[in-house]
Protein backbone atom coordinates (compact mmCIF):
# COMPACT_ATOMS: atom_id res chain seq x y z
CA UNK A 1 0.00 0.00 0.00
CA UNK A 2 2.69 2.83 0.65
CA UNK A 3 3.82 2.89 -2.55
CA UNK A 4 0.95 4.14 -3.65
CA UNK A 5 -0.17 5.67 -0.89
CA UNK A 6 2.85 7.69 0.37
CA UNK A 7 3.49 10.12 -2.25
CA UNK A 8 -0.49 11.99 -2.31
CA UNK A 9 -0.16 15.73 -1.85
CA UNK A 10 -2.36 17.68 0.04
CA UNK A 11 -3.39 21.31 1.06
CA UNK A 12 -2.16 22.54 4.12
CA UNK A 13 -3.01 25.75 6.04
CA UNK A 14 -2.11 29.36 4.20
CA UNK A 15 -2.42 27.97 0.90
CA UNK A 16 1.12 25.41 1.93
CA UNK A 17 1.01 22.28 0.10
CA UNK A 18 3.36 19.45 1.70
CA UNK A 19 3.28 15.46 0.83
CA UNK A 20 1.51 13.12 3.54
CA UNK A 21 -0.54 10.30 2.95
CA UNK A 22 -2.57 7.80 4.87
CA UNK A 23 -1.47 6.93 8.80
CA UNK A 24 -3.51 4.10 9.95
CA UNK A 25 -4.91 4.87 13.60
CA UNK A 26 -7.86 2.95 15.24
CA UNK A 27 -10.01 0.16 14.26
CA UNK A 28 -9.34 -0.71 10.70
CA UNK A 29 -12.92 -2.40 9.27
CA UNK A 30 -13.80 -4.42 5.95
CA UNK A 31 -16.94 -3.84 4.35
CA UNK A 32 -18.19 -6.02 1.22
CA UNK A 33 -14.55 -5.70 -1.02
CA UNK A 34 -13.41 -2.51 1.19
CA UNK A 35 -11.31 -2.13 3.57
CA UNK A 36 -11.76 1.38 5.83
CA UNK A 37 -8.65 2.59 7.38
CA UNK A 38 -9.42 5.79 9.90
CA UNK A 39 -6.23 7.83 9.94
CA UNK A 40 -4.30 10.71 11.69
CA UNK A 41 -6.42 14.23 10.98
CA UNK A 42 -7.78 13.05 7.77
CA UNK A 43 -11.52 11.02 7.45
CA UNK A 44 -10.83 7.29 6.54
CA UNK A 45 -9.46 6.37 3.69
CA UNK A 46 -11.39 3.63 1.15
CA UNK A 47 -9.27 0.59 -0.18
CA UNK A 48 -9.81 -2.31 -1.96
CA UNK A 49 -9.10 -4.85 0.36
CA UNK A 50 -7.48 -7.49 -2.35
CA UNK A 51 -5.77 -5.19 -4.71
CA UNK A 52 -4.49 -2.35 -1.83
CA UNK A 53 -5.44 0.01 -5.09
CA UNK A 54 -7.33 3.24 -3.34
CA UNK A 55 -10.76 4.14 -3.59
CA UNK A 56 -11.19 7.27 -1.55
CA UNK A 57 -8.95 9.23 0.23
CA UNK A 58 -8.23 13.26 1.07
CA UNK A 59 -6.28 15.18 2.93
CA UNK A 60 -7.77 17.40 5.56
CA UNK A 61 -8.93 21.38 3.94
CA UNK A 62 -8.78 23.83 4.24
CA UNK A 63 -6.42 22.70 7.01
CA UNK A 64 -8.71 23.03 10.12
CA UNK A 65 -11.06 20.67 8.62
CA UNK A 66 -10.19 18.02 11.57
CA UNK A 67 -11.30 14.07 10.93
CA UNK A 68 -10.29 11.16 13.28
CA UNK A 69 -9.48 7.72 14.25
CA UNK A 70 -12.99 6.30 14.80
CA UNK A 71 -15.61 5.66 11.94
CA UNK A 72 -18.72 3.35 12.10
CA UNK A 73 -21.29 1.40 9.35
CA UNK A 74 -24.18 3.63 9.10
CA UNK A 75 -27.85 1.62 10.89
CA UNK A 76 -28.92 0.26 7.76
CA UNK A 77 -25.47 -1.58 6.82
CA UNK A 78 -25.28 -3.16 9.97
CA UNK A 79 -28.53 -4.52 10.43
CA UNK A 80 -28.67 -5.69 6.84
CA UNK A 81 -32.31 -3.79 6.79
CA UNK A 82 -31.69 -2.00 3.18
CA UNK A 83 -28.52 -3.30 0.89
CA UNK A 84 -25.94 -0.41 0.05
CA UNK A 85 -23.43 -0.26 -2.70
CA UNK A 86 -21.73 2.28 -0.90
CA UNK A 87 -20.62 1.94 2.29
CA UNK A 88 -22.36 4.33 5.14
CA UNK A 89 -19.79 5.83 6.92
CA UNK A 90 -20.94 7.49 10.28
CA UNK A 91 -18.30 9.97 12.95
CA UNK A 92 -18.07 11.38 15.67
CA UNK A 93 -18.11 14.79 16.51
CA UNK A 94 -16.03 14.88 19.56
CA UNK A 95 -12.88 12.62 18.15
CA UNK A 96 -13.05 14.80 14.58
CA UNK A 97 -12.43 18.13 16.63
CA UNK A 98 -9.22 19.87 17.16
CA UNK A 99 -8.47 23.38 19.40
CA UNK A 100 -7.96 26.36 17.14
CA UNK A 101 -7.01 29.96 18.39
CA UNK A 102 -10.82 30.74 17.82
CA UNK A 103 -12.40 27.66 19.53
CA UNK A 104 -13.06 24.48 18.85
CA UNK A 105 -13.24 23.20 15.24
CA UNK A 106 -15.13 20.05 14.05
CA UNK A 107 -15.34 18.00 10.57
CA UNK A 108 -18.62 17.69 8.82
CA UNK A 109 -21.33 15.36 9.32
CA UNK A 110 -20.19 14.23 12.70
CA UNK A 111 -22.82 12.45 15.79
CA UNK A 112 -21.83 13.18 19.46
CA UNK A 113 -21.76 9.88 21.38
CA UNK A 114 -21.56 7.69 18.51
CA UNK A 115 -18.06 6.06 19.65
CA UNK A 116 -19.66 5.48 23.03
CA UNK A 117 -21.81 3.43 21.94
CA UNK A 118 -22.56 -0.26 19.63
CA UNK A 119 -25.80 -1.15 18.27
CA UNK A 120 -26.90 -4.67 18.88
CA UNK A 121 -30.15 -6.10 16.95
CA UNK A 122 -32.65 -3.64 18.62
CA UNK A 123 -30.55 -2.47 21.40
CA UNK A 124 -28.44 0.43 22.34
CA UNK A 125 -25.48 0.05 24.56
CA UNK A 126 -23.78 3.32 25.85
CA UNK A 127 -20.49 2.64 27.56
CA UNK A 128 -21.43 5.35 30.24
CA UNK A 129 -23.97 2.94 31.58
CA UNK A 130 -23.08 0.82 34.06
CA UNK A 131 -22.51 -3.12 33.45
CA UNK A 132 -23.35 -5.43 36.26
CA UNK A 133 -20.15 -7.37 36.55
CA UNK A 134 -17.43 -4.94 34.68
CA UNK A 135 -15.39 -2.18 37.11
CA UNK A 136 -13.56 0.62 35.71
CA UNK A 137 -14.10 2.96 32.45
CA UNK A 138 -15.22 0.97 29.42
CA UNK A 139 -13.42 1.66 26.46
CA UNK A 140 -14.54 -0.81 23.95
CA UNK A 141 -17.65 -3.10 23.32
CA UNK A 142 -18.09 -5.97 21.11
CA UNK A 143 -20.54 -8.76 20.38
CA UNK A 144 -18.60 -13.07 19.42
CA UNK A 145 -21.01 -15.89 19.71
CA UNK A 146 -23.42 -14.86 22.13
CA UNK A 147 -20.79 -13.47 24.10
CA UNK A 148 -20.64 -9.58 25.28
CA UNK A 149 -16.67 -8.50 25.33
CA UNK A 150 -15.63 -5.20 27.46
CA UNK A 151 -12.42 -3.73 27.24
CA UNK A 152 -11.83 -0.88 30.17
CA UNK A 153 -9.28 1.46 30.40
CA UNK A 154 -8.19 0.39 33.64
CA UNK A 155 -6.34 -2.77 31.41
CA UNK A 156 -9.16 -5.41 32.06
CA UNK A 157 -11.05 -7.93 29.48
CA UNK A 158 -14.34 -8.75 30.42
CA UNK A 159 -16.19 -12.09 28.72
CA UNK A 160 -19.98 -12.38 29.90
CA UNK A 161 -22.21 -14.98 28.35
CA UNK A 162 -26.09 -15.77 28.48
CA UNK A 163 -26.04 -18.04 31.17
CA UNK A 164 -25.18 -17.76 35.05
CA UNK A 165 -21.74 -19.20 35.46
CA UNK A 166 -18.82 -19.06 38.31
CA UNK A 167 -16.40 -16.34 37.16
CA UNK A 168 -12.62 -17.44 35.88
CA UNK A 169 -10.29 -15.18 36.36
CA UNK A 170 -6.58 -15.06 35.00
CA UNK A 171 -4.66 -12.04 36.19
CA UNK A 172 -2.01 -10.50 34.43
CA UNK A 173 1.69 -10.52 35.33
CA UNK A 174 2.03 -7.21 33.88
CA UNK A 175 -0.64 -5.60 36.02
CA UNK A 176 0.11 -6.51 38.96
CA UNK A 177 3.90 -5.67 38.62
CA UNK A 178 3.09 -2.49 37.61
CA UNK A 179 0.80 -1.96 40.41
CA UNK A 180 3.48 -3.49 43.20
CA UNK A 181 6.15 -1.07 41.46
CA UNK A 182 4.16 2.18 41.70
CA UNK A 183 4.43 1.58 45.39
CA UNK A 184 7.80 0.50 45.64
CA UNK A 185 10.75 3.21 45.16
CA UNK A 186 12.36 3.27 41.53
CA UNK A 187 15.32 4.44 40.36
CA UNK A 188 18.09 2.45 41.61
CA UNK A 189 21.57 4.64 41.06
CA UNK A 190 23.43 3.44 38.60
CA UNK A 191 27.00 2.42 38.12
CA UNK A 192 29.49 5.21 37.85
CA UNK A 193 30.51 3.99 34.63
CA UNK A 194 26.75 5.24 32.90
CA UNK A 195 26.72 8.81 31.64
CA UNK A 196 24.77 11.45 33.92
CA UNK A 197 22.81 11.89 30.71
CA UNK A 198 21.30 8.80 30.68
CA UNK A 199 19.04 9.66 33.49
CA UNK A 200 17.02 11.94 30.42
CA UNK A 201 16.26 8.70 29.11
CA UNK A 202 16.98 6.43 25.61
CA UNK A 203 17.95 3.16 24.01
CA UNK A 204 20.65 1.40 26.37
CA UNK A 205 21.30 -2.12 24.06
CA UNK A 206 23.59 -5.20 26.11
CA UNK A 207 25.39 -7.38 23.63
CA UNK A 208 25.90 -10.45 26.03
CA UNK A 209 25.60 -9.84 30.05
CA UNK A 210 28.83 -8.86 31.36
CA UNK A 211 27.39 -8.42 34.63
CA UNK A 212 23.81 -9.82 35.68
CA UNK A 213 22.40 -7.32 37.95
CA UNK A 214 23.44 -4.39 34.97
CA UNK A 215 20.05 -5.24 33.72
CA UNK A 216 18.27 -5.11 36.66
CA UNK A 217 19.52 -2.25 37.68
CA UNK A 218 18.47 -0.76 34.22
CA UNK A 219 15.22 -1.88 34.43
CA UNK A 220 14.05 0.23 37.64
CA UNK A 221 14.79 3.15 35.12
CA UNK A 222 11.40 3.61 33.44
CA UNK A 223 12.35 6.38 30.50
CA UNK A 224 14.57 3.89 29.64
CA UNK A 225 14.04 1.00 26.84
CA UNK A 226 16.60 -1.85 27.05
CA UNK A 227 17.83 -4.44 23.94
CA UNK A 228 19.17 -7.26 24.86
CA UNK A 229 21.02 -9.51 22.48
CA UNK A 230 22.28 -12.89 23.38
CA UNK A 231 23.32 -15.58 20.52
CA UNK A 232 21.52 -18.46 22.32
CA UNK A 233 17.79 -18.97 21.90
CA UNK A 234 17.40 -20.97 24.54
CA UNK A 235 19.03 -18.50 26.88
CA UNK A 236 16.68 -16.33 25.30
CA UNK A 237 13.55 -17.96 25.24
CA UNK A 238 14.20 -18.38 28.95
CA UNK A 239 14.70 -14.70 29.98
CA UNK A 240 11.99 -13.28 27.66
CA UNK A 241 9.81 -15.29 29.77
CA UNK A 242 11.50 -14.76 33.06
CA UNK A 243 11.06 -10.58 32.10
CA UNK A 244 7.50 -10.86 31.00
CA UNK A 245 6.34 -12.40 34.57
CA UNK A 246 8.06 -9.80 36.31
CA UNK A 247 5.86 -7.14 34.56
CA UNK A 248 7.82 -5.95 31.62
CA UNK A 249 6.65 -5.73 28.55
CA UNK A 250 7.87 -5.74 25.31
CA UNK A 251 8.24 -2.11 24.88
CA UNK A 252 9.95 -2.02 27.97
CA UNK A 253 12.56 -4.72 27.29
CA UNK A 254 13.54 -6.01 23.83
CA UNK A 255 14.94 -9.57 23.61
CA UNK A 256 16.99 -10.67 20.14
CA UNK A 257 18.74 -13.76 20.01
CA UNK A 258 20.82 -13.15 16.48
CA UNK A 259 24.51 -13.30 16.14
CA UNK A 260 26.12 -9.47 16.71
CA UNK A 261 28.32 -10.00 13.90
CA UNK A 262 25.33 -10.57 11.67
CA UNK A 263 23.27 -7.60 12.29
CA UNK A 264 23.42 -3.98 11.43
CA UNK A 265 22.42 -0.93 13.35
CA UNK A 266 21.61 2.61 12.61
CA UNK A 267 23.39 5.59 13.25
CA UNK A 268 22.97 7.22 16.85
CA UNK A 269 20.34 5.32 18.13
CA UNK A 270 21.59 4.39 21.42
CA UNK A 271 22.39 6.76 24.57
CA UNK A 272 24.49 3.39 25.98
CA UNK A 273 25.89 0.26 24.38
CA UNK A 274 27.66 -2.15 27.09
CA UNK A 275 29.36 -5.12 25.51
CA UNK A 276 30.99 -8.38 27.17
CA UNK A 277 34.08 -10.05 25.79
CA UNK A 278 33.71 -10.42 22.00
CA UNK A 279 33.79 -14.19 23.05
CA UNK A 280 30.51 -13.68 24.69
CA UNK A 281 28.96 -11.24 22.96
CA UNK A 282 29.75 -12.40 19.26
CA UNK A 283 32.68 -11.44 17.87
CA UNK A 284 36.62 -12.33 17.02
CA UNK A 285 38.20 -9.56 18.37
CA UNK A 286 38.12 -6.14 20.18
CA UNK A 287 38.59 -4.30 17.14
CA UNK A 288 35.60 -5.81 15.34
CA UNK A 289 33.20 -5.02 18.21
CA UNK A 290 34.12 -1.19 18.65
CA UNK A 291 34.19 -0.87 14.76
CA UNK A 292 30.65 -2.12 14.46
CA UNK A 293 29.15 -0.13 17.80
CA UNK A 294 30.90 2.73 17.92
CA UNK A 295 28.79 4.57 15.28
CA UNK A 296 25.32 3.31 16.97
CA UNK A 297 26.09 5.51 20.08
CA UNK A 298 24.71 9.24 20.40
CA UNK A 299 26.77 12.18 20.14
CA UNK A 300 27.00 14.68 23.44
CA UNK A 301 28.09 12.25 25.63
CA UNK A 302 26.66 8.55 24.51
CA UNK A 303 28.73 5.50 25.29
CA UNK A 304 30.34 2.38 24.35
CA UNK A 305 31.05 0.33 27.38
CA UNK A 306 32.90 -2.46 27.28
CA UNK A 307 34.05 -5.36 29.50
CA UNK A 308 37.77 -5.99 28.99
CA UNK A 309 40.97 -6.63 31.28
CA UNK A 310 43.73 -3.92 31.86
CA UNK A 311 46.14 -5.21 29.44
CA UNK A 312 43.33 -5.74 26.71
CA UNK A 313 41.86 -1.67 27.24
CA UNK A 314 45.68 -0.35 26.97
CA UNK A 315 45.92 -1.97 23.33
CA UNK A 316 42.10 -0.06 22.69
CA UNK A 317 43.16 2.69 23.73
CA UNK A 318 46.52 2.58 21.54
CA UNK A 319 44.05 1.29 18.22
CA UNK A 320 41.07 4.01 18.81
CA UNK A 321 42.70 7.00 19.98
CA UNK A 322 42.41 8.57 16.22
CA UNK A 323 38.20 7.49 16.62
CA UNK A 324 35.98 10.67 15.74
CA UNK A 325 34.62 12.41 18.77
CA UNK A 326 36.24 9.59 21.54
CA UNK A 327 36.98 10.13 24.99
CA UNK A 328 38.80 7.04 25.96
CA UNK A 329 38.54 6.20 29.87
CA UNK A 330 38.53 3.41 32.19
CA UNK A 331 36.40 2.82 35.22
CA UNK A 332 35.88 -0.70 36.80
CA UNK A 333 36.20 -3.43 34.56
CA UNK A 334 35.30 -1.37 31.37
CA UNK A 335 36.31 0.35 28.82
CA UNK A 336 34.49 3.46 28.04
CA UNK A 337 34.51 4.90 24.80
CA UNK A 338 32.05 8.31 25.05
CA UNK A 339 31.35 10.16 21.88
CA UNK A 340 31.85 13.93 22.93
CA UNK A 341 30.02 16.52 21.49
CA UNK A 342 28.82 17.17 17.66
CA UNK A 343 28.66 15.20 14.82
CA UNK A 344 31.15 16.27 12.41
CA UNK A 345 29.52 19.15 10.33
CA UNK A 346 26.73 19.65 12.26
CA UNK A 347 25.56 22.78 13.55
CA UNK A 348 23.50 24.64 16.31
CA UNK A 349 20.57 26.22 15.45
CA UNK A 350 19.51 29.87 17.77
CA UNK A 351 17.94 31.85 15.53
CA UNK A 352 17.57 33.75 12.07
CA UNK A 353 16.83 32.60 8.44
CA UNK A 354 19.66 30.38 7.92
CA UNK A 355 22.26 27.55 9.41
CA UNK A 356 25.25 26.63 8.38
CA UNK A 357 24.50 23.06 9.28
CA UNK A 358 26.77 20.42 6.54
CA UNK A 359 24.70 17.59 6.84
CA UNK A 360 21.66 19.10 6.21
CA UNK A 361 21.09 19.01 2.24
CA UNK A 362 18.37 19.25 -0.33
CA UNK A 363 16.01 17.99 -1.09
CA UNK A 364 14.53 18.09 2.14
CA UNK A 365 11.73 16.30 2.96
CA UNK A 366 10.35 15.73 6.45
CA UNK A 367 10.57 19.41 8.53
CA UNK A 368 8.77 18.13 11.33
CA UNK A 369 7.69 15.01 13.15
CA UNK A 370 6.98 13.38 16.51
CA UNK A 371 3.77 13.50 18.63
CA UNK A 372 5.99 14.17 22.19
CA UNK A 373 5.78 18.16 21.39
CA UNK A 374 2.97 19.79 19.89
CA UNK A 375 2.89 23.64 19.75
CA UNK A 376 0.40 26.02 18.73
CA UNK A 377 1.58 26.82 14.27
CA UNK A 378 2.74 30.30 15.09
CA UNK A 379 4.76 29.57 17.80
CA UNK A 380 8.77 30.58 17.18
CA UNK A 381 10.76 27.89 15.31
CA UNK A 382 12.16 25.61 18.13
CA UNK A 383 16.10 26.01 18.70
CA UNK A 384 18.89 23.36 18.18
CA UNK A 385 21.47 23.31 20.88
CA UNK A 386 23.74 20.56 21.50
CA UNK A 387 21.72 17.47 20.67
CA UNK A 388 18.66 19.48 21.73
CA UNK A 389 15.65 21.00 20.33
CA UNK A 390 14.08 23.60 22.80
CA UNK A 391 11.10 24.86 21.92
CA UNK A 392 8.22 27.39 22.71
CA UNK A 393 4.20 26.62 22.47
CA UNK A 394 2.23 30.01 23.06
CA UNK A 395 -0.76 30.43 25.34
CA UNK A 396 -3.46 30.46 22.55
CA UNK A 397 -5.93 28.74 24.40
CA UNK A 398 -6.96 31.76 26.13
CA UNK A 399 -8.91 33.16 23.35
CA UNK A 400 -12.30 32.46 23.97
CA UNK A 401 -11.94 33.89 27.10
CA UNK A 402 -10.96 37.11 25.21
CA UNK A 403 -7.18 36.96 25.17
CA UNK A 404 -5.40 38.22 22.00
CA UNK A 405 -2.29 38.11 20.11
CA UNK A 406 0.58 38.47 20.79
CA UNK A 407 0.07 35.82 23.38
CA UNK A 408 2.92 34.93 25.57
CA UNK A 409 5.28 31.77 25.50
CA UNK A 410 5.08 29.02 27.58
CA UNK A 411 7.63 27.20 29.93
CA UNK A 412 10.82 25.62 26.65
CA UNK A 413 9.90 21.80 26.00
CA UNK A 414 13.01 19.69 25.41
CA UNK A 415 13.26 16.65 22.82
Amino acid sequence: MNDRLGFLYGQHPHAAEAFGGVTPQGYMVISDNELIVPCGTAFPARLNKETGKLIEFELPKPGRTPGGWFTAAGKAARRGETEVTTPVLQFDRDVNSARHENGQNYGPDGKRGLRQQIHLGDQNLKYQTPIPGVEGTIHSLLVAADFLIAVTLEGSIYCLGPEKTTPVTYESTILKVTAERSEKPQNVPLPAMFSDQLQAGGYVFMAGMPDASLLNTLLTHSQLHVIFLQNHSGMINSLRQLYRERGNPNSKLAFLSDSLNELEFPAYFAQTIIAAEPVYSGHKSYSDLVNQLYPSVRPYGGRLIVKSSEADHQKMVAEFKTLSQVKISRIDDYSIFEKAGAIPGSSNYTGGWSSPDELVKAPVGVLWYDDSVGNFKRAPQPLFFDGVMISHSKYWQGYPAGIRPPYKLLAPQFA
